[in-house]
C-alpha cells in the first residue's frame, strides 16, 4: 500500500496490482501450546531465502529478525510524528506476549531511506485516510528487481491510518490494528484464510469451519462494497469465462482481481505458505490469534445489534457466535513466528532505534519472555 490518500475501491484496486509482484495483506496468521497443537495451527510464508531460482510471489524471512523501515518518503516527519507512538506500542505487545526481544524493528536513516538500491531492504510506512484500509506486505519479497515505476510497487510497504473509532481488528484500539499489521509483516497471513478451514467455495479444502456448507457462517453479502460489486460483470477473457457477484464472493482469486475485500477473507491457494493448520475443524483454529479478522471486521453497520461491535457478521464460528476481537499476539502468533525464523535467544536490547544514529531508544519495557521453541524447519497480508 503506498504514500497517498486513496478511497477504499483505490486501494483495493491498488492491492489487485501490487499483489501480482508482492503479497499484502489487509490491513493478514497464550498459553504455551503442546507440538501436538503446533502441527495444527498458523499460516505463515514458505522462506525462500535459500533458493537461487525465485518468482515475483515468493517470500522470505527478515536478515537477523530485524525489519529495518523508513517513513513515507512524502512526509516523513508528519507519518513519523503520528505513527511511531502507536507502533512502537504494538510492537510491545509482541515482545510483551513472548515474541523473542531478537524481533527488531530499526528505524533507518534518512540518507539510507533515500537510497534507491537499499528500498528492497527497507520497509516504508506510510499514512493513509482513516477507514480507507490499512495492510501490509507479507514477510519480504525474496526476488530484487531492478528499480522502475513498476518494480517500486514491489517493495516492501505498511499502510496505516490513525483514528480511534474503527479498525478491523480492535475497535477504538489502533495499536491492536498495528499489532496485526507487524504479524504480516513478519510473515504471518490470516488464520482465517486457510484453505483447510473452508468448504464450498474455490481452492477451500473441505473444512468444517468456514464457507457457504458451514451454517451459512461465511456472509459475503454484509461486505461494506459488496453493493459496489452485486452487479458488476467481467466478460469473458483469455480462457477465463465471465465473472460476475457470485464469482467474487466464491474465488479468492477473482475477488483480487476485482478490488473486492472478499479476498481478505476467502481462502488463499495453500502453495502461498505453510498452513501447519491442516486439520480442517473448529478445534483446529486459533481462535485467539491477532491474525484473525473478528466477526465484525468489514462489515456494514447495523445499530440493532447487540454488544459495543455493530458491524454486521462477516464470518463467524460454526456454532453461530461471533469470532472476538484479539487485541494482542496469541500464544501459537508467537510460536508461529519463532518457528518461521528459527529458534532464538531472548536478550534485552533496543528494539527501534535509528541505524547510524548516534542515539538509541528502546521501548519503556523489553521483556525477555520467548516461550517458543523451534518445531522444524520454516516451510504467514
Amino acid at each position: 500500500m503506498t504514500i497517498k490518500s486513496i478511497s477504499m475501491q483505490s486501494l483495493y484496486l491498488f492491492l489487485a496490482l501490487v499483489w501480482a509482484c508482492d503479497v499484502l495483506a489487509g490491513s493478514r496468521v497464550w498459553q504455551p501450546a503442546s507440538s501436538q497443537a503446533l502441527d495444527r495451527r498458523f499460516f505463515y510464508i514458505q522462506d525462500k531465502s535459500s533458493q537461487s531460482l525465485l518468482t515475483l510471489d515468493d517470500r522470505e524471512v527478515w536478515p537477523g529478525r530485524e525489519i529495518r523501515y523508513c517513513w513515507d518518503p512524502s512526509d516523513p516527519r508528519g507519518t513519523k510524528r503520528q505513527l511511531k507512538k502507536n507502533l512502537k506500542a504494538a510492537h510491545n505487545r509482541w515482545i510483551t506476549k513472548g515474541l523473542s526481544s531478537d524481533f527488531r524493528l530499526t528505524e533507518a536513516t534518512s540518507e539510507v531511506c533515500q537510497d534507491s538500491d537499499a528500498r528492497h531492504d527497507l520497509l516504508f510506512i506510510s499514512l493513509v485516510r482513516q477507514n480507507e484500509g490499512m495492510a501490509t506486505s507479507v514477510g519480504r519479497p525474496a526476488m530484487k528487481l531492478p528499480l522502475t515505476v513498476e518494480t517500486s510497487r514491489c517493495d516492501p510497504k505498511m499502510l496505516l491510518f490513525r483514528g480511534e473509532e474503527t479498525g478491523n481488528i480492535g475497535v477504538r484500539d489502533m495499536v491492536a490494528n498495528y499489532a496485526h499489521e507487524l504479524g504480516h509483516a513478519w510473515g504471518l497471513y490470516h488464520e482465517h484464510q486457510n484453505p483447510a478451514f473452508w468448504s464450498g467455495t474455490l481452492l477451500a479444502q473441505g473444512g468444517s469451519v468456514f464457507g457457504p456448507g458451514n451454517n451459512g457462517n461465511w456472509r459475503c453479502e454484509n461486505l461494506k462494497d459488496y453493493n459496489s460489486f452485486r452487479d458488476r460483470i467481467v466478460p469473458a477473457s483469455d480462457g477465463v469465462g465471465e465473472m460476475n457477484i457470485d464469482n467474487f464472493c466464491s474465488s479468492y482469486t477473482a475477488a483480487l482481481k476485482v478490488g473486492f475485500s472478499a479476498a481478505d477473507y476467502l481462502p488463499m491457494d495453500q502453495s502461498a505458505g505453510t498452513a501447519h493448520s491442516t486439520q480442517g475443524g473448529p478445534g483446529d483454529v486459533d481462535w485467539a490469534s491477532v491474525m484473525i479478522y473478528p466477526s465484525g471486521a468489514g462489515g456494514v453497520v447495523d445499530n440493532n445489534l447487540p454488544g459495543d461491535d455493530k458491524r454486521s457478521p462477516i464470518l463467524l464460528k460454526p456454532d453461530g457466535t461471533r469470532i472476538p476481537e484479539n487485541r494482542w499476539p496469541s500464544q501459537m502468533d508467537i510460536t508461529g513466528l519463532h518457528q518461521l525464523y528459527g529458534q532464538v535467544p531472548a536478550a534485552k536490547k533496543s528494539i527501534l532505534q535509528k541505524v547510524g544514529g548516534a542515539t538509541t531508544r528502546a521501548f519503556n519495557k523489553v521483556y525477555d519472555l520467548s516461550k517458543g521453541r523451534r518445531q522444524g524447519e520454516a516451510g504467514c497480508l
